[in-house]
């Protein structure tokens, strides 16, 4: 697995909020693979440390996410 090294530069950044920096969108099951990357990650706290550097997961983005839309009135 690639992966790249991201440093945490801002306050209140968490595990979700770099997945949504990185790849600005939902990426189900990231979070997991990026936990697994960084023994010892989720113990710190749910709001990371400034300074914290994290081994970021390399996936491919090139598959348009399939939407369910509901409308509850039509």
């Amino acid at each position: 697995m690639t992966f790249q090294m991201i440093t945490v530069d801002k306050a209140y950044t968490t595990v979700p909020g770099l997945i949504w920096r990185q790849y600005r969108r939902r990426m189900p099951g990231l979070a997991e693979q990026l936990l697994a990357l960084n023994p010892g990650l989720a113990a710190k706290s749910p709001i990371l440390p400034i300074g914290t550097v994290v081994k970021m997961p390399l996936v491919s983005i090139d598959k348009p996410q399939i939407i369910n839309v509901v409308r509850l009135w039509s």
